[in-house]
């Protein structure tokens, strides 16, 4: 008798959080590329969950109305917090809606922001490009400790470089849109290494 609304109480209590958390993270306005990749992740996602969703609404629902049909008292804190399970459930539905009709126009501004950061990859490659050709690197008078020292400074750099044109391959890739080449990054890499 005490089984059914305690787990209706925690069944409730727990799709309520998960569609709340739904709804804020598909309301904000992503500002990068990095936080539109997760903004798109995070609508794959939840849109892929609906059906899963759906079935523990119904589920709750359920539970909810046989107690009331069965005259079990529901104490009113938490009738009330059930009594916003149908809106919160039909308001994460609109926002799916909302965010599948504005992908493509968000997309278009991150691909431009995309092609941005990957002239600042290309820039940032050649800085690095330039500094591997510093004189103390091919000095025989040079203190070997200090152009080892210099060097894996570079590396880290490169690698940290290769780490992003990684990703931003992945984003082109997401975004179906021509995947940029990286080649002066692996030579400068190679160059260093």
């Amino acid at each position: 008798e005490k089984l059914i609304p305690e787990l209706a109480k925690i069944m409730n209590e727990s799709l309520l959080s998960s569609l709340t958390t739904a709804i804020v993270t598909l309301s904000a306005s992503p500002k990068t590329v990095e936080e539109f990749v997760e903004y798109l992740e995070f609508l794959h996602h939840t849109t892929d969950e609906q059906d899963e969703v759906s079935t523990r609404f119904v589920t709750v629902t359920d539970m909810y109305r046989m107690m009331e049909d069965h005259g079990v008292r529901i104490p009113e804190e938490e009738h009330a917090l059930f009594q916003t399970l149908r809106p919160t459930f039909e308001k994460l539905k609109e926002v799916i809606t909302t965010c599948e009709s504005t992908k493509d126009d968000k997309m278009n501004k991150f691909i431009i922001q995309l092609e941005q950061n990957i002239s600042k990859l290309r820039s940032l490659t050649l800085e690095v490009k330039t500094h591997a050709q510093h004189y103390m690197i091919s000095n025989p008078a040079s203190d070997s400790y200090d152009v080892q020292e210099y060097l894996n400074h570079l590396l880290t750099q490169v690698e940290e470089l290769k780490n992003q044109a990684q990703n931003y391959v992945r984003y082109q890739d997401m975004f179906k849109v021509d995947v940029a080449r990286f080649d002066d990054l692996e030579e400068t890499y190679r160059d260093i290494n």
